[in-house]
C-alpha cells in the first residue's frame, strides 16, 4: 500500500510541477489573465511551494490507497508549509477519532492557531469533509487563484486610499 501511495504521489507531483503548469498558463492566456500566466510558473518553482506541493501530492496518494491516517498528516503538513498556503494560521491535528464499530477514522479534532496572536480555535471535523475540502483548497491552482485575489484586493484598497487622499482638501 505504501509503495502504491508513493507512486501515485510522485506521479501527481510530477504532473503538478510539469504539464499542469503549462495547462494553467495556457488557460490563463486564453482568458486574458496575463498576470496569472506570469505568476503561476514562478510561484510553483519556489522551493517552499515545492515542499507544500510534495505534501499535498503525498496526501492525495495516501487518500487514494486508503491510508486516511497518513493523508490527514500530509494535509496538515501542506497547510503548514509556509510559502505554500499562508493564511496566517497553523493547524495541529489533535486527535483522529475512530468509529467504535469499524475502527476507521471518522472525525478529526483540529486546532487552528493564529500565527500572529497565538489565539487557538479547536473543532471536530468529519474525515470525509476534511479530506474533500482540504484536497480542494490546498490544490495548487486554487492557492494561486486565492493569492491573486488577495493581491488584487490589496491593490484595490491601496487605490481607494490614494483616491481619498487626493480628494482631501489641503
Amino acid at each position: 500500500m505504501r509503495k502504491r501511495a508513493e507512486g501515485m504521489a510522485n506521479s501527481l507531483y510530477t504532473y503538478i510541477t510539469g504539464d499542469h503548469v503549462d495547462k494553467v498558463v495556457q488557460s490563463a492566456m486564453q482568458a486574458g489573465n496575463t498576470q496569472l500566466a506570469e505568476a503561476y510558473p514562478k510561484w510553483i518553482a519556489d522551493q517552499r511551494v515545492q515542499t507544500g506541493v510534495k505534501h499535498y501530492a503525498n496526501a492525495m496518494g495516501k487518500w487514494k490507497v486508503g491510508d486516511i491516517d497518513g493523508a490527514i498528516d500530509s494535509l496538515g503538513s501542506a497547510y503548514n508549509s509556509r510559502g505554500y498556503f499562508d493564511d496566517g494560521y497553523s493547524v495541529n491535528i489533535l486527535k483522529k477519532n475512530r468509529d467504535a464499530n469499524t475502527g476507521n477514522i471518522d472525525t478529526v479534532d483540529v486546532e487552528f492557531v493564529n500565527d500572529r496572536t497565538g489565539e487557538k480555535k479547536s473543532e471536530t471535523v468529519g474525515v470525509n469533509d476534511l479530506l474533500k475540502t482540504s484536497s480542494h483548497f490546498l490544490a495548487p491552482p486554487e492557492l494561486v487563484k486565492h493569492g491573486m485575489e488577495q493581491i488584487q484586493a490589496q491593490r484595490q484598497a491601496q487605490a481607494e486610499l490614494e483616491k481619498k487622499r487626493q480628494e482631501r482638501p489641503s
